[in-house]
């Protein structure tokens, strides 16, 4: 047909096998039955597989001579991939491969790797170098085809755990090791990584990434105690086998390094063998998914080596310095910078039994231009880093000169409690806001003081002291909840004050329940978080930043749950009282809703920082990590709350300006011509405020006049 001339043959639609020795060597067109048979006398009985999936006998599949051949009906491009037959083996003086009869049914033009079908044998320890050269071999020689097909890759993978269970019955020496690391190279190399986000994302083979490192795992341990070292030609991966009397501590260097120190070993005056090995390739074959993610989506990118290590004897601490690969990624034709470095390990049992990276038993211990790690166990590690988590110098920034602000605004706020602390405490509702107000300014004071320390004590990429960390991460957790429950207490006294507008509570009994709850509670949950978490050096993070740890114990989660409740409650106070300012003004003029406007705009305005309302953003950054306004929200609400505090929880009220004002006229010697009860009784005279209404309310009690309603009492708390 292409002799003829002007007529077009597509390539694509015509292809033929490469295996003359299976079946007469014809064209396979679409649609066609066409005819796989095994060599004559198979050793056993013959299964075949395609995709890694048993094939059944149906109208499609049929065998032929006890299932030495298979028929398949109406080929299509569907049948593109391998179908190896599978003969077992009948040997019983050794382990022995099932040896494979693959025949690659393809409609792309591709050249057929020719010398698989020469090994098929039966393979014991007696043959196995034999064989891993073979296979080595073959592997090279048809590199370009081997590394753009799923079901090539795939059958090496069956072939390299085979040996690897034969391996488990014998010791392996420096040639069969040689030769399965090169074949690991060549399936794990940058050409074949799209081949295998085509088998991580395919159902039947998402497990042959975590059978292939399971197997290399397997063949490490079963290396002679020969100590010799072995580097791959490509400057892939590097294998170091050692034994030592001392601690230990080398460096493994590729494209990029990773240094492995494990101590203690001194101290047991034993000897001990460690095996090394360093891949900078695996990387295209094992997935980036963690614990947290679904199966087939991640943000998530390996940035360094793959290390596998392993031990003769067991030990319980090790750590792991990988030089980063890169500092950012791509997305969406934009350069992201990377973050948030994870220390994981590949838990073969995750994603039912496909694998995944796990933190479990590992933490971040420094940052700098590498990623240290402490794991308390040996097995594969490396570093996952996150393209979404903020790393920018402007948040760093605005936090450090925020909390600045907020720093000096607290102990101003606190001063001018101080001066006007005689006048303001005159009546209950003002003395109960002040108290609240007061400590809630020393909470954040503290608190705010002891994240400068913490900073100070923990920075990234440098050692610090764990139990001068321990001891201001206690301190920072125990006023920051203070913070939250004080700010709380605020907000159930204005309910209180909203809605039981004729029942009084004795002040002392109100203080008294203020401070059990404001100091009592955050002081429980502060010794517990540290009490669990005692002696396992799991109370802190060990990754430049000095706070409750999360990757191991989870103990953040002791300052989340209760802010974000607390937040929560506080929230739905702030709609009770404006809904309970809206039922009262019911019926005004046009004039007066307009006031009640301005009334809660202003009301909201200054509740907001007073109940912590603006930490909430926190959650919608754990729910859209990605919004970076999010996070330069949070951050300069939270770390100027100090300053909003001052100025919309203090200074706004009228009569602390009052107060300040007639103190500075006093000192600077002026004579006033009014006193401040002048001033506050001239004042009442032209307009009622709202702290004499509420006074009134008190007054009068259940005699009150009925068009005084609960609202007065609110606006009266906030203007107290």
């Amino acid at each position: 047909m292409k002799d003829v001339n002007n007529f077009k043959v597509d390539p694509t639609s015509i292809a033929e096998t490469d295996n003359k020795n299976l079946r007469t060597r014809d064209p396979v067109f679409p649609e066609q039955d066409i005819t796989l048979s095994c060599p004559d006398n198979p050793l056993g009985n013959v299964d075949w597989k395609f995709q890694g999936e048993i094939i059944q006998q149906s109208s499609r599949y049929v065998f032929l001579l006890e299932r030495r051949s298979l028929v398949v009906k109406n080929v299509t491009i569907k049948d593109n991939g391998a179908m190896p037959s599978i003969e077992n083996c009948f040997s019983d003086a050794y382990d022995c491969l099932r040896i494979k009869c693959v025949i690659i049914l393809t409609f792309r033009n591709e050249t057929q790797p020719k010398n698989f079908n020469e090994m098929g044998k039966v393979v014991g320890p007696a043959t196995l170098t034999d064989f891993v050269i073979k296979l080595t071999n073959a592997t090279r020689a048809n590199f370009v085809d081997v590394v753009q097909s799923q079901a090539t890759v795939s059958t090496i993978v069956e072939m390299l755990n085979e040996i690897a269970v034969i391996s488990q019955n014998t010791l392996l020496d420096e040639v069969v090791l040689t030769n399965f690391l090169n074949i690991v190279d060549v399936i794990s190399s940058e050409s074949a990584k799209p081949v295998w986000v085509g088998l991580n994302s395919n159902a039947a083979s998402q497990g042959d990434s975590s059978q292939l490192l399971n197997s290399i795992e397997n063949v490490i341990k079963a290396i002679s105690d020969t100590n010799f070292n072995i580097t791959s030609p490509s400057n892939s991966f590097l294998f170091k086998k050692v034994t030592t009397s001392v601690d230990y501590r080398d460096v493994l260097r590729l494209n990029s390094t990773a240094e492995i120190f494990i101590p203690d070993i001194t101290s047991t005056h034993k000897n001990i063998t460690i095996t090394a090995v360093a891949f900078s390739s695996l990387g295209n074959v094992l997935p980036a998914r963690n614990r947290t993610d679904n199966l087939n989506e991640t943000e998530n990118v390996i940035n360094g080596l793959i290390v596998i290590v392993n031990t003769s004897k067991p030990i319980n601490k090790i750590e792991l310095s990988f030089e980063k690969r890169s500092n950012t990624v791509a997305r969406n034709n934009n350069s992201v910078i990377l973050g948030n470095p994870q220390c994981a390990f590949w838990e073969f049992n995750l994603f039912n039994r496909t694998g995944g990276w796990d933190s479990t038993g590992c933490e971040v211990i420094r940052i700098n231009g590498n990623v240290t790690c402490r794991c308390n166990h040996t097995t594969s590690f490396s570093i996952l880093m996150s393209p979404y988590a903020p790393d920018d110098l402007s948040l760093a920034v605005i936090t450090y000169v925020g909390v600045a602000i907020s720093i000096a605004s607290l102990v101003v706020c606190l001063f001018i409690e101080m001066i006007i602390w005689k006048e303001i405490s005159r009546n209950s509702t003002s003395y109960l806001r002040h108290v609240c107000l007061v400590n809630i300014a020393l909470s954040l004071l503290i608190a705010d003081i002891c994240f400068i320390i913490a900073a100070a004590i923990a920075k990234p990429g440098e050692d610090y002291n764990i139990n001068s960390c321990s001891a201001v991460v206690f301190f920072t957790h125990f006023f920051y909840l203070a913070l939250f429950f004080w700010m709380m207490v605020s907000a159930l006294l204005l309910l209180y004050r909203t809605i039981m507008v004729f029942s009084q509570i004795s002040t002392s009994l109100m203080m008294a329940i203020a401070f059990i709850v404001g100091y009592g509670a955050p002081l429980l949950i502060s010794v517990i978080t540290v009490a669990s978490t005692s002696g396992s050096q799991a109370y802190v993070t060990q990754n430049g930043t000095c706070w409750l740890n999360w990757d191991i114990s989870r103990n953040l989660l002791a300052f989340v749950i209760p802010a974000l409740v607390i937040v929560a409650v506080n929230i739905v106070v702030i709609i009770i009282v404006v809904v309970k300012m809206l039922r009262g003004r019911v019926g005004e003029s046009n004039r007066g809703e307009k006031n009640v406007l301005v009334v809660i705009l202003r009301s909201v305005a200054i509740l907001t920082p007073l109940f912590g309302i603006t930490w909430g953003l926190g959650l919608g950054i754990v729910i859209e990590p990605k919004a970076l306004a999010l996070h330069y929200l949070f951050t300069i609400f939270n770390s100027l709350q100090g300053f909003l505090i001052l100025v919309l929880g203090l200074l706004m009220e009228k009569k602390v300006r009052e107060t300040l004002k007639a103190r500075f006229t006093r000192l600077t010697g002026s004579r006033a011509s009014y006193s401040l009860e002048a001033n506050t009784h001239s004042s009442s005279s032209n307009r009622t405020t709202l702290t004499d209404v509420f006074n009134t309310i008190l007054r009068r009690g259940r005699n009150a006049r009925a068009n005084i309603n609960s609202s007065n009492s609110h606006e009266s708390f906030l203007n107290a």
